[in-house]
Protein backbone atom coordinates (compact mmCIF):
# COMPACT_ATOMS: atom_id res chain seq x y z
CA UNK A 1 0.00 0.00 0.00
CA UNK A 2 1.29 3.71 -0.72
CA UNK A 3 1.49 6.08 1.79
CA UNK A 4 -0.19 8.65 0.09
CA UNK A 5 0.34 11.30 2.80
CA UNK A 6 3.86 11.85 2.47
CA UNK A 7 6.12 13.14 -0.05
CA UNK A 8 6.24 11.26 -3.51
CA UNK A 9 10.13 10.50 -2.89
CA UNK A 10 9.23 8.93 0.08
CA UNK A 11 6.26 7.66 -1.44
CA UNK A 12 8.33 5.60 -3.95
CA UNK A 13 11.02 4.15 -1.56
CA UNK A 14 8.34 2.64 0.29
CA UNK A 15 6.01 0.65 -2.65
CA UNK A 16 5.90 -2.79 -1.89
CA UNK A 17 8.87 -4.77 -3.87
CA UNK A 18 8.42 -8.28 -5.08
CA UNK A 19 9.75 -10.93 -3.71
CA UNK A 20 10.35 -10.30 -0.59
CA UNK A 21 9.83 -12.43 2.31
CA UNK A 22 9.74 -12.24 6.42
CA UNK A 23 12.60 -12.87 8.48
CA UNK A 24 13.24 -13.42 11.88
CA UNK A 25 16.74 -11.56 12.48
CA UNK A 26 18.74 -11.03 15.90
CA UNK A 27 20.23 -7.72 16.57
CA UNK A 28 22.91 -7.23 19.95
CA UNK A 29 21.13 -4.05 19.95
CA UNK A 30 23.03 -2.32 17.13
CA UNK A 31 21.60 0.68 15.31
CA UNK A 32 22.37 2.58 12.01
CA UNK A 33 21.47 5.76 10.32
CA UNK A 34 22.53 6.94 7.33
CA UNK A 35 22.22 9.82 4.88
CA UNK A 36 20.47 9.91 1.35
CA UNK A 37 18.72 12.73 -0.28
CA UNK A 38 17.95 14.75 2.39
CA UNK A 39 14.82 14.90 4.23
CA UNK A 40 15.02 11.33 2.87
CA UNK A 41 17.64 8.82 5.35
CA UNK A 42 17.97 5.08 6.02
CA UNK A 43 17.39 4.26 9.13
CA UNK A 44 17.54 0.62 10.64
CA UNK A 45 19.32 -2.27 13.07
CA UNK A 46 22.97 -4.50 12.50
CA UNK A 47 21.36 -8.05 12.92
CA UNK A 48 22.24 -11.36 12.14
CA UNK A 49 20.23 -13.89 10.85
CA UNK A 50 21.70 -16.23 12.98
CA UNK A 51 20.99 -16.87 17.02
CA UNK A 52 24.53 -16.65 18.62
CA UNK A 53 24.54 -16.75 22.29
CA UNK A 54 27.90 -14.51 22.21
CA UNK A 55 25.35 -11.87 19.97
CA UNK A 56 25.26 -9.12 22.89
CA UNK A 57 29.27 -8.19 22.21
CA UNK A 58 29.00 -7.66 18.21
CA UNK A 59 28.13 -4.50 18.73
CA UNK A 60 29.50 -3.83 21.99
CA UNK A 61 33.14 -3.13 21.55
CA UNK A 62 34.00 -2.42 25.38
CA UNK A 63 33.81 -6.16 25.55
CA UNK A 64 36.11 -6.91 22.66
CA UNK A 65 39.45 -6.99 25.18
CA UNK A 66 41.62 -10.25 24.08
CA UNK A 67 39.88 -10.55 21.03
CA UNK A 68 41.32 -11.36 17.85
CA UNK A 69 41.32 -8.75 14.91
CA UNK A 70 40.10 -11.71 13.05
CA UNK A 71 37.50 -12.69 15.13
CA UNK A 72 36.30 -8.92 15.50
CA UNK A 73 35.72 -8.97 11.82
CA UNK A 74 33.94 -12.25 11.74
CA UNK A 75 31.28 -10.80 14.27
CA UNK A 76 30.77 -7.83 12.54
CA UNK A 77 30.84 -9.71 9.33
CA UNK A 78 27.42 -11.27 10.59
CA UNK A 79 25.85 -7.93 10.75
CA UNK A 80 22.94 -6.92 8.09
CA UNK A 81 22.41 -3.38 7.75
CA UNK A 82 18.56 -3.59 7.68
CA UNK A 83 17.47 -0.65 6.91
CA UNK A 84 14.22 1.64 6.32
CA UNK A 85 13.42 4.87 4.64
CA UNK A 86 12.51 7.64 6.79
CA UNK A 87 11.49 11.17 6.57
CA UNK A 88 14.25 12.91 8.46
CA UNK A 89 12.09 16.25 8.77
CA UNK A 90 8.64 14.78 9.05
CA UNK A 91 9.99 11.85 10.94
CA UNK A 92 8.10 9.40 9.24
CA UNK A 93 6.63 6.20 9.33
CA UNK A 94 6.38 6.64 13.04
CA UNK A 95 5.53 3.17 13.92
CA UNK A 96 9.24 1.68 12.76
CA UNK A 97 11.57 4.86 14.25
CA UNK A 98 9.69 3.91 17.91
CA UNK A 99 10.71 0.34 17.32
CA UNK A 100 14.10 1.41 16.40
CA UNK A 101 14.22 3.49 19.38
CA UNK A 102 13.33 0.52 21.63
CA UNK A 103 15.94 -1.06 20.19
CA UNK A 104 18.34 1.83 21.18
CA UNK A 105 17.17 1.79 24.60
CA UNK A 106 17.43 -2.55 24.73
CA UNK A 107 20.32 -3.73 27.05
CA UNK A 108 20.03 -7.39 25.58
CA UNK A 109 19.43 -8.95 22.48
CA UNK A 110 16.50 -8.66 20.20
CA UNK A 111 14.65 -10.94 17.87
CA UNK A 112 13.35 -8.60 15.30
CA UNK A 113 10.83 -9.57 11.96
CA UNK A 114 11.98 -7.67 8.80
CA UNK A 115 10.11 -7.78 5.47
CA UNK A 116 13.00 -8.08 2.56
CA UNK A 117 13.98 -9.26 -0.28
CA UNK A 118 16.85 -11.98 -0.89
CA UNK A 119 19.63 -11.30 1.33
CA UNK A 120 23.32 -10.66 -0.80
CA UNK A 121 26.22 -12.93 0.34
CA UNK A 122 27.58 -12.29 3.43
CA UNK A 123 30.64 -10.31 3.21
CA UNK A 124 32.71 -7.38 5.22
CA UNK A 125 31.94 -3.55 3.70
CA UNK A 126 34.12 -0.55 5.43
CA UNK A 127 32.52 3.16 6.39
CA UNK A 128 34.52 5.67 6.61
CA UNK A 129 34.24 6.68 10.47
CA UNK A 130 32.59 3.65 11.64
CA UNK A 131 32.98 -0.21 12.45
CA UNK A 132 32.79 -2.61 9.25
CA UNK A 133 29.61 -4.76 8.96
CA UNK A 134 27.66 -6.93 6.48
CA UNK A 135 26.11 -5.36 2.85
CA UNK A 136 22.87 -3.66 3.29
CA UNK A 137 19.29 -4.66 2.87
CA UNK A 138 16.69 -2.34 2.29
CA UNK A 139 13.57 -3.86 3.99
CA UNK A 140 9.97 -2.58 4.41
CA UNK A 141 8.97 -3.12 7.58
CA UNK A 142 11.23 -3.59 11.03
CA UNK A 143 8.93 -5.44 13.87
CA UNK A 144 9.93 -6.26 17.62
CA UNK A 145 9.48 -10.35 18.04
CA UNK A 146 10.61 -10.39 21.28
CA UNK A 147 10.18 -8.41 25.01
CA UNK A 148 12.80 -5.97 25.13
CA UNK A 149 15.00 -5.68 28.07
CA UNK A 150 14.69 -1.68 28.59
CA UNK A 151 17.62 0.75 30.17
CA UNK A 152 15.24 2.76 32.37
CA UNK A 153 18.40 5.43 33.32
CA UNK A 154 18.56 5.68 29.76
CA UNK A 155 15.10 6.15 29.05
CA UNK A 156 14.48 8.63 31.89
CA UNK A 157 17.43 10.83 30.06
CA UNK A 158 16.26 10.67 26.41
CA UNK A 159 12.95 11.80 27.90
CA UNK A 160 13.85 15.27 29.55
CA UNK A 161 14.11 18.09 27.53
CA UNK A 162 17.30 19.42 27.76
CA UNK A 163 20.02 20.62 25.71
CA UNK A 164 21.67 17.09 23.76
CA UNK A 165 25.13 18.20 25.23
CA UNK A 166 23.54 17.75 28.87
CA UNK A 167 21.68 14.87 28.01
CA UNK A 168 24.68 12.79 26.65
CA UNK A 169 27.05 13.88 29.16
CA UNK A 170 24.38 12.78 31.75
CA UNK A 171 24.78 9.26 29.96
CA UNK A 172 28.42 9.55 30.52
CA UNK A 173 28.08 10.02 34.46
CA UNK A 174 26.41 6.96 34.26
CA UNK A 175 29.15 4.75 32.57
CA UNK A 176 26.83 4.44 29.23
CA UNK A 177 29.61 3.70 26.42
CA UNK A 178 30.00 6.17 23.37
CA UNK A 179 28.28 3.84 20.98
CA UNK A 180 25.08 3.90 23.11
CA UNK A 181 25.03 7.38 23.32
CA UNK A 182 25.63 7.61 19.50
CA UNK A 183 22.75 5.20 19.18
CA UNK A 184 20.36 8.11 20.82
CA UNK A 185 21.71 10.89 19.22
CA UNK A 186 21.46 9.22 15.89
CA UNK A 187 17.58 8.35 16.69
CA UNK A 188 16.77 12.01 17.61
CA UNK A 189 16.51 10.85 21.62
CA UNK A 190 18.39 13.86 22.97
CA UNK A 191 17.83 17.40 23.11
CA UNK A 192 15.25 19.80 23.25
CA UNK A 193 12.38 18.19 21.93
CA UNK A 194 10.80 20.52 19.84
CA UNK A 195 14.35 20.11 17.92
CA UNK A 196 15.47 16.90 17.72
CA UNK A 197 16.35 15.51 14.39
CA UNK A 198 17.44 12.35 12.90
CA UNK A 199 21.37 12.50 12.61
CA UNK A 200 23.57 10.10 10.68
CA UNK A 201 25.66 7.87 13.01
CA UNK A 202 28.87 9.06 11.75
CA UNK A 203 28.13 12.66 12.10
CA UNK A 204 26.59 11.45 15.44
CA UNK A 205 29.68 10.08 17.17
CA UNK A 206 31.59 13.70 16.23
CA UNK A 207 28.39 15.85 17.89
CA UNK A 208 28.42 13.47 21.20
CA UNK A 209 32.29 13.05 21.43
CA UNK A 210 32.80 16.98 21.31
CA UNK A 211 29.72 17.20 23.72
CA UNK A 212 32.20 15.10 26.04
CA UNK A 213 35.18 17.10 25.10
CA UNK A 214 33.24 20.85 26.17
CA UNK A 215 31.72 19.59 29.08
CA UNK A 216 35.53 17.51 30.38
CA UNK A 217 37.61 20.86 29.37
CA UNK A 218 35.05 23.51 31.02
CA UNK A 219 35.15 20.60 34.35
CA UNK A 220 38.96 20.49 34.03
CA UNK A 221 39.34 24.33 34.39
CA UNK A 222 38.24 24.45 37.72
CA UNK A 223 41.14 21.80 39.27
CA UNK A 224 44.69 21.21 39.06
CA UNK A 225 47.31 21.11 36.58
CA UNK A 226 49.67 18.38 36.39
CA UNK A 227 52.53 18.77 37.66
CA UNK A 228 54.49 15.36 35.78
CA UNK A 229 56.04 14.57 32.18
CA UNK A 230 54.90 11.20 31.44
CA UNK A 231 55.43 8.79 28.59
CA UNK A 232 53.00 5.54 27.98
CA UNK A 233 53.23 3.62 25.57
CA UNK A 234 50.62 0.56 24.44
CA UNK A 235 51.11 -2.00 21.63
CA UNK A 236 47.55 -3.52 19.31
CA UNK A 237 47.04 -5.25 16.30
CA UNK A 238 50.84 -4.10 15.49
CA UNK A 239 50.40 -0.66 15.84
CA UNK A 240 52.04 1.94 18.73
CA UNK A 241 50.71 3.91 20.59
CA UNK A 242 52.74 6.11 22.43
CA UNK A 243 50.94 8.81 24.32
CA UNK A 244 53.29 11.92 26.01
CA UNK A 245 51.81 14.28 28.97
CA UNK A 246 53.39 17.85 30.16
CA UNK A 247 52.15 20.41 32.43
CA UNK A 248 49.50 22.93 31.00
CA UNK A 249 45.81 23.52 30.27
CA UNK A 250 43.97 20.46 28.62
CA UNK A 251 44.65 20.08 25.75
CA UNK A 252 45.31 16.74 23.18
CA UNK A 253 47.34 16.56 19.75
CA UNK A 254 47.10 13.92 17.31
CA UNK A 255 49.86 12.45 15.15
CA UNK A 256 49.81 9.76 12.98
CA UNK A 257 52.98 8.07 11.11
CA UNK A 258 51.05 5.44 8.35
CA UNK A 259 53.54 2.65 6.91
CA UNK A 260 52.37 2.82 3.00
CA UNK A 261 54.28 1.47 -0.35
CA UNK A 262 56.10 4.73 -1.06
CA UNK A 263 57.24 5.32 3.01
CA UNK A 264 55.72 6.84 6.23
CA UNK A 265 52.84 9.07 6.19
CA UNK A 266 53.03 11.52 8.74
CA UNK A 267 49.42 13.28 9.25
CA UNK A 268 48.58 15.58 12.29
CA UNK A 269 45.77 17.08 14.21
CA UNK A 270 46.89 20.00 16.82
CA UNK A 271 44.14 21.05 18.91
CA UNK A 272 43.21 25.14 18.95
CA UNK A 273 46.25 26.04 16.93
CA UNK A 274 46.74 26.67 13.56
CA UNK A 275 47.92 24.57 11.25
CA UNK A 276 48.62 22.86 8.12
CA UNK A 277 44.93 21.05 7.11
CA UNK A 278 44.25 17.79 8.37
CA UNK A 279 42.92 14.75 6.09
CA UNK A 280 39.25 14.20 6.74
CA UNK A 281 40.56 10.54 7.83
CA UNK A 282 42.67 11.71 10.34
CA UNK A 283 40.34 14.45 11.66
CA UNK A 284 38.28 11.75 12.28
CA UNK A 285 40.58 9.65 14.14
CA UNK A 286 41.87 12.76 16.18
CA UNK A 287 38.46 12.98 17.70
CA UNK A 288 38.16 9.08 19.00
CA UNK A 289 41.83 9.92 20.32
CA UNK A 290 41.02 12.73 21.76
CA UNK A 291 38.15 11.33 23.51
CA UNK A 292 39.39 8.85 25.21
CA UNK A 293 42.73 10.97 26.54
CA UNK A 294 39.52 13.50 27.54
CA UNK A 295 38.12 11.11 29.63
CA UNK A 296 41.45 9.78 31.17
CA UNK A 297 42.02 13.53 32.40
CA UNK A 298 38.62 13.77 33.42
CA UNK A 299 39.24 10.79 35.70
CA UNK A 300 42.36 11.91 37.06
CA UNK A 301 40.84 15.43 37.57
CA UNK A 302 44.52 17.47 36.41
CA UNK A 303 44.33 19.25 33.00
CA UNK A 304 47.87 18.06 30.87
CA UNK A 305 48.91 18.84 27.62
CA UNK A 306 48.90 15.69 25.66
CA UNK A 307 50.25 14.69 22.77
CA UNK A 308 49.50 11.27 20.99
CA UNK A 309 51.77 9.08 18.67
CA UNK A 310 49.96 6.56 17.06
CA UNK A 311 52.23 4.14 14.35
CA UNK A 312 49.82 2.77 11.98
CA UNK A 313 51.76 -0.44 10.70
CA UNK A 314 49.15 -2.77 9.40
CA UNK A 315 47.28 -2.16 6.46
CA UNK A 316 44.04 -4.34 7.85
CA UNK A 317 43.57 -2.33 11.05
CA UNK A 318 42.86 0.51 8.75
CA UNK A 319 38.98 -1.62 8.51
CA UNK A 320 38.73 -1.22 12.69
CA UNK A 321 39.27 2.38 12.92
CA UNK A 322 38.46 4.87 14.65
CA UNK A 323 37.34 2.13 17.38
CA UNK A 324 40.99 0.93 17.35
CA UNK A 325 42.59 4.42 17.98
CA UNK A 326 40.19 5.09 20.88
CA UNK A 327 41.20 1.53 22.39
CA UNK A 328 44.86 1.91 21.97
CA UNK A 329 44.90 5.45 23.53
CA UNK A 330 42.74 3.77 26.18
CA UNK A 331 45.21 0.83 27.02
CA UNK A 332 48.43 3.37 26.98
CA UNK A 333 46.93 5.24 29.77
CA UNK A 334 46.80 1.77 31.48
CA UNK A 335 50.33 1.06 31.10
CA UNK A 336 53.06 1.98 33.42
CA UNK A 337 54.33 5.28 32.48
CA UNK A 338 58.03 6.47 32.82
CA UNK A 339 58.04 9.97 34.83
CA UNK A 340 60.19 12.71 33.42
CA UNK A 341 61.67 15.71 34.71
CA UNK A 342 61.67 17.73 31.59
CA UNK A 343 60.44 18.47 27.66
CA UNK A 344 64.02 17.78 26.99
CA UNK A 345 64.21 14.30 28.88
CA UNK A 346 60.84 13.39 27.39
CA UNK A 347 62.18 14.08 23.27
CA UNK A 348 65.24 12.32 24.41
CA UNK A 349 63.31 9.02 25.32
CA UNK A 350 60.84 9.77 22.60
CA UNK A 351 64.16 9.71 19.58
CA UNK A 352 65.14 6.18 20.66
CA UNK A 353 61.36 5.26 19.88
CA UNK A 354 60.13 7.07 16.95
CA UNK A 355 61.65 8.21 13.63
CA UNK A 356 63.42 11.95 13.81
CA UNK A 357 60.50 13.83 11.87
CA UNK A 358 58.05 12.85 13.91
CA UNK A 359 60.50 13.93 16.95
CA UNK A 360 60.29 17.31 15.41
CA UNK A 361 56.77 17.51 15.02
CA UNK A 362 56.28 16.86 18.79
CA UNK A 363 58.53 19.19 19.74
CA UNK A 364 56.77 21.91 17.53
CA UNK A 365 53.59 20.72 19.70
CA UNK A 366 55.42 21.91 22.73
CA UNK A 367 56.30 25.43 21.17
CA UNK A 368 53.09 25.93 20.06
CA UNK A 369 50.68 28.09 22.18
CA UNK A 370 46.93 27.12 22.09
CA UNK A 371 44.44 29.92 20.64
CA UNK A 372 41.76 29.95 22.57
CA UNK A 373 38.38 29.79 21.27
CA UNK A 374 40.35 28.03 17.55
CA UNK A 375 39.55 24.74 17.71
CA UNK A 376 40.61 22.92 14.40
CA UNK A 377 37.24 20.88 13.27
CA UNK A 378 37.30 18.49 10.90
CA UNK A 379 37.08 18.69 6.69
Amino acid sequence: MVLTSQPAHVQAQLEPTHGTRYLTVFTPPGITVEPAKYPTMFAGVLASTKPSTHLSIYDHPRAWKGFSREAISRMREQLYRFLVPIDGRELFPRETLDTLRTVALSVSPLALGVEAPGLPPRRLRSFAGVLPSGPEVVVKSIDLLSEPEISHVAQKICDKDIPASEGAWQLFDYDYSLEQSVRFMSLGMLGRHEKRRLVPTRSAFRVVINYYIDHAIADLCLHAVSEEYRVFVSNFYGDSFIVLTAPGEARVDYIRAEKRTDGVHIDASIEGTRYEPTSPKVAVLAEHARFAAYRRLHEEQQSSHVIILHSNRVLANNEIEPWLTRYGVDEAFKAQPAVLSSIDDTLAVLTALVPPEIVQRVSECYARPRIVGEVQTPV
